[in-house]
Order: structure tokens, then C-alpha cells, then sequence
């Protein structure tokens, strides 16, 4: 993606979504909405089989997904947390520290 086009939107949540109250995000981010860096231009339409969406913008287009089998500690998200950590972003912080917890914990 170009990012001088984008500029310093990937710094900033300016998108809201909601999160499903009974996911493994909102438990990770502690919220069910969040304002997000959402700026593709791409999303997923459909999910592979054991794969559920667990939130989404107010269009719809999907936001972040999760594996059904809750051993697996799959979290994947559409934003840019990489960029919001940078800006103090709770949420993104909490996912970072899930995946490394979750890759110690490997």
C-alpha cells in the first residue's frame, strides 16, 4: 500500500467497528467497539470453513476473525495495530502482548 497517499491515517483510529461480546478479540482488547485504522481497499467476503467473524465496520466489511476451535489462539485483524501502538493505543498493545504470550506460551 502506498502510504504516502494515506499519510498519517494509519496513525489514528478513525474508523469505528463493533466486536462480538463473546470473542476472543474483545476479551484480548477489553471492548466491543474500538476506533480503528481500517484502510484497505480489500477485505475478506467469505471465511474458510472453521473460521468466524468477529467484527466489522459499520458497512459491514469484516474487521477481524478467529478460528472456531478456541484451543487454537488465532486472532486476526483487518487494521494496522503496528501503527496505532505507536500512538499509545491500548487495544493495540493488548493484542501485541496476546501474541506474544500466546507464541511463549507455544
Amino acid at each position: 500500500m502506498d502510504h504516502t497517499v494515506i499519510g498519517h491515517a494509519v496513525y489514528n483510529g478513525h474508523q469505528p467497528i463493533k466486536i462480538d461480546p463473546g470473542c476472543a478479540v474483545a476479551t484480548v482488547v477489553n471492548d466491543t467497539e474500538l476506533m480503528v485504522n481500517s484502510i484497505h481497499h480489500q477485505s475478506v467476503q467469505d471465511l474458510a470453513p472453521g473460521f468466524r467473524a468477529v467484527a466489522w465496520a459499520a458497512d459491514g466489511v469484516v474487521e477481524a476473525i478467529e478460528h472456531e476451535d478456541g484451543t487454537w489462539p488465532l486472532l486476526a485483524v483487518q487494521w494496522h495495530p503496528e501503527y496505532l501502538g505507536d500512538r499509545d493505543d491500548a487495544a493495540s498493545h493488548a493484542l501485541f502482548a496476546a501474541l506474544v504470550e500466546a507464541a511463549e506460551a507455544g
